[in-house]
C-alpha cells in the first residue's frame, strides 16, 4: 500500500502534462487566426469560408432607347398624301386658269402641230402657249402631237380686241414660261424650239427676261440674245 500513492501521482503528474501541451498547440493555432472547431478528443480542422461574390455597379446606368414612331401613310415626300411622281411635269406654282368660253373640240390630223393649230384657229402664232396649256395632251412634249387627239378651241386671248388686257398678256406670259419649263425637261434635243419659244417670248413682252430672270437659265438668255444679234430670227 505504501507504493500505490507515488503511482497515483505519477499518473496525475502526466495527465496535467498532456493537458498543458493540448492547450499549447491550440493557442498556436489559434494565435495565426485560422478558424478551429474543438471536436471530441481535442482534434480540430480548419473551417474555409466562402467568399461572397463581388457585385459590379456599372457606370452608366441603361439608358432605354425609344424607338422613333413611323406613320405608315406618310409617303416618300415625307409630307403625308399623295404620292409624288419625280417624272411628272413640273407645274409652276404661279401659273394662273382663266376662263375658257365658247369651247368646242378638233380632231388633230396629220402634219398638224400646236402652231398651226392656232394660226388656223385664232390667226395668231403668238398665242400658241395659250392653246398648248390649255389642253390635255397625250405626251408632255409641246412638238409631238398625234393624228386623232381631241383638242378643245377657245375663245383667244383679246378676242374681239385688236390688244391684249394686262390681264390677258399675264396670262399669255405664264403660258410661255410653262412651255419653256417642258422643254428644259426635255433636254438638249428640244434646245431650238426652247429658244425660238422664249424669243416670242420677248417679242410679247420685251422686258420679259427682266421680269422672269429668276424662272429663266441665265444661259438661256445668253443663248436668244446672241442669236437676235446674230440673224435677227426673232424679229
Amino acid at each position: 500500500m505504501k507504493y500505490k500513492q507515488p503511482v497515483i501521482v505519477l499518473i496525475f503528474l502526466l495527465f496535467l502534462v498532456s493537458v498543458l501541451l493540448g492547450g499549447s498547440l491550440l493557442v498556436q493555432r489559434n494565435s495565426d487566426k485560422v478558424p478551429l472547431i474543438a471536436g471530441g478528443g481535442g482534434s480540430s480542422r480548419p473551417v474555409i469560408s466562402p467568399t461572397p461574390p463581388e457585385v459590379i455597379t456599372p457606370v452608366d446606368p441603361p439608358v432605354e432607347v425609344e424607338q422613333p414612331s413611323v406613320d405608315p401613310d406618310e409617303n416618300l415626300n415625307g409630307s403625308g398624301g399623295e404620292f409624288v411622281d419625280p417624272l411628272a411635269p413640273v407645274e409652276d406654282p404661279s401659273a394662273k386658269a382663266r376662263e375658257l368660253t365658247n369651247q368646242r373640240e378638233y380632231k388633230v390630223v396629220s402634219g398638224d402641230t400646236v402652231s398651226t393649230i392656232t394660226v388656223r384657229e385664232w390667226g395668231n402664232v403668238m398665242l400658241w402657249p395659250d392653246l398648248y396649256v390649255n389642253n390635255q395632251w397625250i405626251y408632255n412634249d409641246p412638238d409631238l402631237i398625234l393624228p386623232g387627239e381631241l383638242v378643245m378651241i377657245f375663245d383667244k386671248l383679246g378676242h374681239g380686241r385688236s390688244e391684249l388686257t394686262a390681264e390677258e398678256k399675264e396670262y399669255l406670259l405664264d403660258a410661255y414660261l410653262q412651255v419653256y419649263k417642258l422643254y428644259q425637261q426635255l433636254g438638249e434635243k428640244r434646245n431650238a424650239s426652247k429658244w425660238y419659244t422664249l424669243g416670242l417670248a420677248l417679242r410679247v413682252e420685251p422686258r420679259f427676261f427682266e421680269i422672269y430672270a429668276d424662272r429663266i437659265d441665265p444661259r438661256d438668255i445668253e443663248m436668244v440674245r446672241t442669236l437676235q444679234k446674230q440673224s435677227g430670227a426673232f424679229r
